[in-house]
């Protein structure tokens, strides 16, 4: 039996973590008591007795004191420069109905945030009189600085007069297709933008310096970190965020691995099909070693989201409402065919029975075109699909990326005109469909999975089991980026990511792990978050 004494330097670890309860999600040795790392990989998973052979006398050792560890989480569906302008340049929307205490919250963050326009979120319809969210509530506040309340779901806004007039819309004003200026019965504009309206008024907010997006992402990678994200498909990527994540990268401050989704045809982000396909031409020059731009997302539709249903669903005759498909099918599925040619995976937003249809009828076209193709291309949210459209997922290799802490833990087990059963985790897993699971922070207050784990444990006819669901958190969004050789699961060689938790989720009831904490977030071998615990 080797000793330490006898390991050559090359051989002794940098870290070794003992007396662990380690769910490996290593399917031929699933659990461990003890990891050693050198290099930011694993160098060993197994026994204590095992790990204590690579510690030498500059390893650093961690007693876990039998506490559960497992896999860092890979987080399927973020907006990481969204979520850290927001926590950082935005106000934050007052609770409760439009009253008195809301006006005298919102003058008092107003007057902390130095920039042109004010941004705020996330609101609901129901905090305005009678659910109808009006101009005049913020003119009344803000007469002469534009402002935008963003709605819960990012798909809809509401503007200021000023802000109106600053983004040229009047009355006469035509929206973009796709899109909606709303008026009220008088035809007066009622400062309501839906969906593709919203990039109008984008065009003139969110304009951020170089140090101000490099602080928010930055930010944005720490708090996800503190919820034991390691891994992030970031899903609306431009430019600007493509070139400051490569300089963070280069700067040694990445903490999370970054699958970087293209905005295409999205002026909410500013990215119009033209300017979209100038940055995708140009990816390449912005891939490093923790940040991969050879991805593209398109959203479908809008939201299922009352009181505006926006989102493409199957009618009687089990069609697709096309008039509430976002991209033109013939578009897409050029669109589909040219960038799987290219090599690149895509992830389209689909809230909508018919938009999921849409969305597998334009894979199934590049799968005929580009026979060769293996990329798992994936259906964003996958909210409601019909049970032809779970097999033709299957038989596709498509992903269904699941958002379930927005949606399903509101209560929403029905969704869509007619109604349609939701957050289908079984009958998808049943069929064989890879599942991941996204927050779609900043939409979701938080990119804590934890709650969204303990729900689709407990969902009725549609729950999965505590090993696929900590799966579906971990390997499998590995191996959905094609990464799966790198990370996902504790063994030799791989990336050293790991968490550890409060409590062991193998142990405590189902109702409790939506509460779990994260005590240590271990990137590549390095501890990018230490809880108050530690």
């Amino acid at each position: 039996m080797m000793l330490a004494a006898q390991l050559s330097p090359a051989d002794i670890a940098d870290s070794v973590y003992l007396n662990g309860q380690i769910y490996t999600v290593n399917n031929n040795s699933p659990w461990a008591q003890a990891v050693a790392i050198k290099n930011r990989r694993f160098q060993y998973a197994g026994s204590n007795t095992g790990a204590r052979k690579y510690v030498g006398k500059d390893t650093e050792v961690i007693d876990l004191k039998g506490q559960m560890a497992m896999p860092g989480i890979h987080d399927g569906h973020q907006h990481l420069m969204l979520a850290g302008a927001r926590a950082s340049h935005w106000c934050k929307m007052p609770e409760g109905p439009i009253g008195d205490a809301f006006e005298r919250e919102l003058k008092e963050c107003a007057g902390t945030i130095d920039r042109e326009w004010l941004e705020v979120g996330l609101y609901t319809p129901q905090q305005f009189p009678d659910g109808k969210p009006d101009r005049k509530y913020l003119d009344k506040l803000f007469p002469d600085r534009p402002v935008v309340l963003m709605e819960s779901t990012f798909h809809f806004a509401l503007v200021n007069t000023r802000g109106l007039e600053i983004a040229g819309i009047t009355r006469d004003s035509k929206a973009p297709e796709g899109g909606e200026f709303r008026k009220d019965e008088n035809g007066r504009l009622t400062g309501e933008l839906f969906e593709k309206a919203r990039g109008v008024v984008a065009r003139f907010t969110s304009r951020y310096t170089a140090e101000e997006r490099r602080a928010s992402l930055v930010a944005a990678m720490q708090i996800g970190n503190q919820y034991g994200v390691v891994s992030v498909q970031e899903a609306g990527t431009t430019e600007d965020d493509l070139r400051t994540l490569k300089m963070i990268d280069e700067q040694g401050g990445m903490t999370v691995h970054v699958s970087t989704h293209i905005a295409w045809d999205n002026e909410f982000f500013g990215m119009p099909a033209a300017v979209a396909d100038g940055v995708i031409a140009r990816r390449g020059q912005y891939a490093s070693e923790h940040v991969n731009p050879n991805n593209v997302k398109i959203i479908m539709d809008g939201v299922p989201s009352p009181p505006y249903l926006t989102q493409a669903d199957l009618d009687e005759s089990g069609e697709p409402e096309l008039d509430m498909i976002l991209v033109p099918p013939q578009v897409l599925n050029e669109q589909v065919v040219r960038f799987d040619k290219m090599g690149m995976k895509m992830k389209f937003h689909v809230a909508g029975a018919g938009a999921s249809h849409v969305a597998l009828d334009a894979i199934a076209k590049a799968r005929r075109v580009n026979k060769t193709s293996s990329i798992l291309h994936e259906l964003g949210h996958a909210a409601v699909v019909v049970e032809p459209d779970m097999d033709r997922m299957r038989e596709l290799n498509v992903v269904g990326e699941m958002s379930p802490a927005f949606w399903h833990l509101r209560g929403n087990v029905e969704l869509g005109e007619p109604p349609r059963p939701a957050w289908q985790f079984r009958s998808l897993a049943n069929k064989g469909v890879l599942l991941t699971i996204g927050s779609d922070w900043p939409v979701a207050p938080s990119p804590n999975l934890f709650p969204g784990l303990g729900g689709i444990l407990a969902y009725g006819d549609e729950t999965i089991d505590l090993i696929s669901g900590i799966r579906a958190l971990t390997i499998n969004g590995a191996i959905s980026v094609n990464r799966q050789d790198e990370t996902g699961s504790i063994e030799t060689g791989k990336l050293a990511n790991m968490i550890v938790l409060d409590r062991n989720l193998f142990e405590v009831p189902v109702s409790e792990i939506g509460g779990t904490q994260v005590d240590l977030t271990v990137f590549e071998g390095k501890q990018v978050y230490i809880g108050k615990k530690n």
